[in-house]
C-alpha cells in the first residue's frame, strides 16, 4: 500500500512539473486545488501524448476554477449570494 502512495505522489509531482514547464497554462485559481484534488488528478489515466497533456491541463484548470467558485461564494442568511471572508 505504501508503494501505491509513493506512485501517486510521484505522479502529482510530474503533473505539477508539467504545469511549471508550461507557464501559459497556469492560472491563479490553481491555488485552490487541494491535495485530494491533485491525488484524484494523478489517478486519471491520460495518454503520454500531446493530446493527453492538453486534456490533463484542461481538466486541472477546470477543477481549479470550480474549487475557486465553491470556496469564495456562499449564501448569506437572507439568501443572497455573498463572499466568504
Amino acid at each position: 500500500m505504501a508503494s501505491l502512495g509513493k506512485v501517486y505522489l510521484e505522479r502529482v509531482s510530474q503533473l505539477k512539473q508539467l504545469l511549471e514547464t508550461n507557464p501559459a497554462e497556469k492560472i491563479p485559481e490553481l491555488q485552490f486545488l487541494t491535495d485530494r484534488d491533485w491525488l484524484w488528478l494523478a489517478g486519471r489515466k491520460m495518454p503520454n501524448t500531446e493530446d493527453g497533456y492538453r486534456r490533463f491541463l484542461s481538466m486541472t484548470r477546470l477543477m481549479a476554477e470550480q474549487n475557486r467558485s465553491s470556496s469564495t461564494l456562499t449564501t448569506t442568511t437572507d439568501g443572497s449570494p455573498g463572499r466568504v471572508r
